[in-house]
C-alpha cells in the first residue's frame, strides 16, 4: 500500500501542471472548455461560463515570458474570432506591464494561482489541485501511448 499524503500545501504545487491547474480552477467557478478550431492556434480552447454564455474566454498556454506586445496579438486574434475575453497562461511567466496591458485579458502565472488558491478554503483549494494532478497524469499517459 502507498503511504497517505499529507494533505495539500496553500500553494501551487509545482508537479501540478499551470495548465492543469487554471482550467480546474475556472471549471470551479463555472466555466467549461471546448476545443477550439486548429486554425486559431494557439487558441486552444474556448471557456464559456455555464450560467452566462456570453462569458467566454479565449484559452492560450504560453510555454514562453509573455511580453505586452504578445498580450496584444493574442487579444486581436481572440477577438478576430468574437471573443472579448482572453486568457494566457504563462508558463514561462509574465513580463512586469503586461499584466495590466489590456482590458479583457486574464494572465495566470504560477503566482497568480498561488494567490487565488489561497482565497480558497483549504478543501476546496485541495480538491482543485486533485483534479489537476489526476488530469495532468491522464493527459501525460495519453501522450506516452
Amino acid at each position: 500500500t502507498r503511504p497517505a499524503r499529507s494533505a495539500p500545501a496553500r500553494n501551487d504545487p509545482p508537479d501540478v501542471a499551470l495548465r492543469e491547474l487554471t482550467l480546474a480552477w475556472f471549471e470551479a467557478r463555472g466555466y467549461r472548455g471546448s476545443p477550439a478550431s486548429p486554425a486559431v492556434r494557439p487558441i486552444e480552447l474556448v471557456l464559456r461560463h455555464k450560467g452566462d454564455p456570453a462569458r467566454a474566454y479565449a484559452f492560450v498556454v504560453e510555454p514562453q515570458r509573455v511580453t505586452g506586445e504578445r498580450v496584444d496579438a493574442l487579444a486581436e486574434q481572440a477577438r478576430s474570432i468574437g471573443l472579448l475575453r482572453l486568457l494566457i497562461v504563462a508558463d514561462g511567466g509574465v513580463e512586469g506591464s503586461a499584466a495590466s496591458r489590456r482590458k479583457g485579458v486574464r494572465l495566470m502565472d504560477r503566482g497568480a494561482m498561488d494567490v487565488e488558491l489561497k482565497k480558497l478554503d483549504l478543501p476546496i483549494a485541495a480538491k482543485i489541485i486533485a483534479v489537476a494532478r489526476s488530469r495532468a497524469y491522464a493527459r501525460a499517459a495519453a501522450t506516452v501511448h
